[in-house]
């Protein structure tokens, strides 16, 4: 199964007139296996002496801080796209200022974890009231895996320059003269040619067909989108 496939498989299908989980960020392969490393190290290898205690450790706060973020904004942004179904009209799609809130709230509170007295205890009480087991140890030197946050902005960055999943659900409910603002930030991330046109390209598609609503025009978005995101 490709990174595509799986992302498809776990968050749905989205292209024109068709909408998925705005979790993209977090659907992508590396944060996925980051996540299924934590699992197994908390739950498999910690404590039976295949590996040292210290490397089980940093093992679990590496991986953590980087699928973290991403599944921070991707949750947030699915309660928002609920919330939008409400009938209360926000936007749910991934943007750098969400990406960066996100890095920032668990900058924040690894450095609580790790630096305050008291901090890993509540945080533990909090879990396991919540019925998830938990043992945090103070550390300083865990403040190392900090450096993780860096590659996490990278990997929501990918999926901003892809579309972000939701985002095309958003502008759906806009006017159409509005789409290429509502794809700025895609196109700044994009560049300089070709990229750059594929995205105006979509914008321009994509806004004939909110105008239109007919097939050949619903065909033309959908062909830009792909060749954006091929």
């Amino acid at each position: 199964m490709t990174a595509r496939e799986l992302r498809r498989f776990l968050g749905g299908e989205d292209g024109i007139g068709t909408g998925a989980l705005p979790a993209g960020e977090f659907l992508r392969p590396t944060p996925l296996l980051a996540l299924a490393l934590l699992a197994l190290n908390d739950r498999v290898l910690k404590g039976t002496g295949v590996l040292p205690g210290w490397v089980t450790g940093k093992l679990s706060d590496f991986a953590g801080l980087f699928f973290f973020p991403l599944l921070l904004t991707a949750a947030a942004d699915t309660l928002a796209m609920g919330v939008d179904r409400l009938g209360l009209q926000c936007d749910f799609s991934l943007r750098r200022w969400k990406l960066a809130a996100a890095l920032g709230f668990t900058a924040l509170l690894f450095l609580l974890l790790k630096l305050v007295p008291g901090g890993a205890a509540g945080f533990d009480d909090a879990l396991r009231a919540l019925g998830v087991p938990a043992r945090t140890t103070p550390d300083p030197t865990d403040l190392l895996a900090l450096v993780m946050l860096v590659p996490a902005w990278f990997v929501g960055l990918a999926e901003l320059r892809r579309v972000p999943l939701g985002r095309l659900a958003v502008l759906a409910k806009r006017p159409a003269s509005e789409v290429a603002a509502g794809l700025a930030d895609v196109r700044q991330l994009a560049g300089s040619e070709p990229r750059g046109k594929a995205v105006d390209d979509l914008a321009w598609a994509y806004a004939a067909w909110l105008a239109s609503r007919s097939e050949s025009d619903h065909a033309a978005a959908a062909a830009a989108l792909e060749r954006l995101r091929a």
